[in-house]
Order: C-alpha cells, then structure tokens, then sequence
C-alpha cells in the first residue's frame, strides 16, 4: 500500500517513548513521539490503528507518594495528545472506543436496534442482585465491567465470567463496593466471536458439546476447537447499524447460538481480541485492518483536495 508502519507498544510510556507538544512561535504546533530514538512527527502520520493504550510503566523504586500523581499526569498527557490528533485517519478514533468501552451504552445501542440480549442486571445492591438470581430461576452468571486480561495470547491477570450459585449469595456483601455485570446464562449450542471490519463480518464459531469444560465463557479453554461460522443476514445488518451508530469501524463481538437456534448478543469490545482466528482459521482480518485504514486516508485525501 506505500505506507511505512511504525508500531508503538503503549506499554514503554513513559520510561522509554517520549511524547512532546510544542508551540513554537515561528513554526506554530509541533507533535512528536520519539520511537527508539527516531522522532515520528505527526504531521506525517496518515492513519493509525489503535489496539490498546496500556496504563503507564513506571520505575518500580519510584517514591509511592508520586507514583500515583506521576502515573495521572502520564495519562493525562498520552490521552490528550492522541486527542489533538483528529486529523489523522483513526481506527477507531479515542473518544468513540473509550465510549463504547461502556457496557451500559452498549446495551442501550443494542436494544435500539432490537438486538436479542440476555436479561441482565449490573448492580452494586445486594437484595436487588438476590433478586434477579431469583427472577432467572438461578440460572446466573456474573462478569466486569472492565478487562482486565491485556494480552492476545491470554496472559496477564483477568477475571471470567463465572456462574453464581444459590451458596454465593451470602456472600455479595463485597459486591456493593465493586459492581458487576449479572446475566441470565444462556443454553447454549456454540459460541461465537464476530470481528466486525468496516461491514464486514468474521466469525469463529464454538462448538458447545466440543468442549470439556463448566465454564459458562468456553472460549476461555486453550483446547477449544475454532469452525467458520455465519450469523443470520439480519443481526448482521442490525450490528451494522449499532456500530455505525458508535462510531466504530473495529469490534469483537461475542454471541451465543441457543438450543433453539436464536442467536443472543452478549457485548463488543472495540479494542478485541482476533488472533485466534486469523491463525486457526486463516481468516484475513488483518488484511482487512489494513485495507479499512488504507480507505479512510485515500478518502480523507479527496476531501481535502
């Protein structure tokens, strides 16, 4: 495509990548992230691809009483730079991720195109919690608002959605200080993971009765098995529009098939893991990142013409 890529593990800031704005009176505003020691000044940058920004690194002998201001101030500075770049062609663009990354406007811009959700509650209230534990029949799974696993390969620390017991629910005192997500658990037939790309649709499809395992998320089992999958024409065209209401050409998608052969949407994580399967069922995803980004730049180039 002629594009020279630079890749920027957001995990070396700000130990090891610099990020400058200047004013300068006799040039005007200046942009640079220094890379290895190569400057990347972002008047010639044309497109980016935004996979993760990882929270600061920083030195492990730094005085407690700082590292919480300078880790702030790091965010701060990193978030507001990538924010003055709105020139440049963005998959997706900051603000629309960081928006989508809420579970909350997720669901509300699913239910305006009819999507087929679970029941769900997210709460921090322990009676209304017994509540709804009662109102699915104890069929019930719990799960964060928040990732914590950063890695394409799985690793690093995370907490699975996990299915509730009638047991646990003498102890969801501690739930009033971190709210969760709970849902009606869904019988399901497979799963799947959808990586929507600019309107296109990529899935990989799980095998329920394929997989050994009790946990209510079975992509979380390293021995599962991926498929091909398709979803029905019509979820399609209604993710289509949910996302372009979000403002987001990139998602991963989870879904689930019933028994009974509906297909229930569960959530998307704009910034999700795809890796699976590109290298198990040699989807080209990654092509179709670079070419979604190679669009955005040629059209922004006519516009400004």
């Amino acid at each position: 495509m002629g594009y020279r890529a630079v890749r920027i593990d957001t995990d070396m800031y700000p130990s090891q990548l610099s990020v400058d704005f200047y004013r300068e009176t006799d040039v005007g505003i200046r942009k640079i992230i220094t890379v290895a020691g190569e400057d990347i000044d972002a008047s010639d940058v044309k497109g980016i691809w935004l996979r993760r920004i990882w929270s600061p690194k920083l030195p492990e002998d730094l005085d407690p009483a700082y590292s919480g201001y300078c880790a702030n101030e790091s965010s701060t500075h990193f978030n507001n730079y990538l924010a003055t770049l709105d020139k440049t062609c963005w998959m997706d663009n900051p603000s629309a991720v960081h928006k989508a990354q809420n579970k909350l406007y997720q669901m509300e811009e699913a239910v305006k195109e009819d999507i087929l959700m679970p029941e769900t509650l997210v709460s921090n209230n322990p009676e209304r919690i017994k509540n709804f534990f009662n109102k699915v029949d104890g069929n019930m799974i719990a799960k964060m608002q928040t990732v914590l696993s950063v890695s394409m390969s799985g690793g690093g620390p995370e907490f699975r959605t996990s299915k509730i017991e009638r047991s646990d629910l003498d102890s969801l005192d501690s739930v009033r200080y971190s709210p969760m997500i709970f849902q009606q658990e869904i019988s399901k037939k497979a799963e799947y993971r959808v990586i929507f790309v600019d309107g296109k649709f990529y899935c990989g499809r799980i095998d329920n009765d394929t997989v050994a395992s009790d946990s209510p998320d079975i992509k979380s089992n390293k021995s599962v098995v991926w498929n091909n999958g398709t979803l029905p024409a019509d979820l399609e065209a209604k993710i289509c529009r949910m996302m372009k209401s979000m403002n987001l050409t990139f998602g991963a998608i989870d879904i689930v098939e019933t028994i009974d052969g509906e297909f229930v949407y569960l959530e998307v994580n704009p910034v999700g893991e795809w890796g699976m399967l590109e290298m198990h069922l040699d989807l080209p995803i990654s092509k179709a990142i670079a070419e979604t980004i190679d669009k955005k730049i040629k059209s922004r180039s006519l516009q400004t013409e």
